[in-house]
């Protein structure tokens, strides 16, 4: 039988409902996971807590409280680790003052 994306995400929520909030633990999508898999979790948390609760999940879209720029803010994470790291370490020389790269999404696709 083929499961909806919808009713995965309901019956994963039933199951992880109990043991999560913005006081005990807020989880976040994994690669694949975008604000549609997010709302319908959220939608179905909404639905067994029988109130919104907008600290519940991160990745959700604007329209319930999500952030701008949730699909950039692991991007910007890394290359902030990153660039602290090398200052740290003392390898100014690979710092990228006046370098540019550019990254195809044909490049993740084979």
């Amino acid at each position: 039988a083929v499961v909806s994306t919808q009713s995965t995400g309901e019956s994963f929520m039933k199951g992880l409902y109990r043991h999560i909030g913005p006081d005990l633990d807020v989880p976040a999508g994994d690669i694949g996971v975008g604000g549609r898999e997010i709302g319908y979790m959220y939608g179905e948390y909404v639905r067994l807590r029988g109130q919104p609760d907008m600290g519940v999940l991160t990745g959700k879209s604007t329209d319930f409280g999500g952030s701008k720029l949730r699909p950039e803010a692991t991007g910007y994470g890394l290359v902030y680790i990153t660039l602290e790291a090398l200052k740290k370490y003392n390898h100014y020389r690979y710092l990228p003052e006046s370098r540019r790269a550019g990254i195809s999404t044909n490049c993740f696709n084979g």
